[in-house]
């Protein structure tokens, strides 16, 4: 297989699944949307289909290509497959959204590789309560910008934070 994509299939209205060779394996991903790629990253036993994250996914979906990865590979080596995806897929750069349990491996490949992260997001059930900032810690203008919102409140109104975020 080369490191091209597979061709896309249609799965449901407006959603498609392919394979990508991302360094020595193959990953099968999800893909709704059409743009600039962002990338949804979870880690192991993370729950994709909660209404929390069904909502950041149709909200990205609706005003990006939003690309799924499963399986994941380890945390020990997301760093190095991230690069290897990105190839596959045949993008310079994406944005990320990752929850926490993968948040320290996206936070190093964004460093070690900045050119390849337009916007970072991270989803943590842990993100302190900053008054004024509705759950979300944010920081725009640095060379990485970067987001961390909490996984809590109304699913809606969270994943428009995201995208307002991943918009700018």
């Amino acid at each position: 297989m080369s490191n091209e994509p597979s061709t896309e299939i249609p799965v449901r209205t407006g959603t498609f699944r392919a394979v990508v060779r991302a360094g020595n394996s193959v990953t099968s991903y999800e893909r709704t949307g059409s743009g600039h790629p962002v990338l949804v990253l979870v880690g192991p036993d993370a729950d994709i289909s909660t209404p929390f994250w069904q909502a950041i996914r149709k909200a990205i979906g609706a005003q990006f290509r939003m690309v799924l990865p499963d399986p994941m590979p380890s945390v020990n080596d997301l760093g190095e497959w991230l690069g290897g995806f990105l190839d596959g897929l045949g993008v310079d750069s994406a944005s990320l959204v990752a929850d926490e349990r993968v948040g320290v491996a996206v936070i190093g490949f964004a460093l070690l590789a900045p050119d390849r992260v337009k916007r970072l997001v991270l989803v943590s059930g842990n993100c302190p309560d900053v008054p004024n900032l509705d759950g979300a810690v944010g920081d725009r203008a640095s060379s990485h910008p970067l987001l961390v919102v909490r996984a809590q409140g109304d699913p809606e109104d969270v994943a428009q934070r995201v995208v307002k975020f991943l918009l700018l």
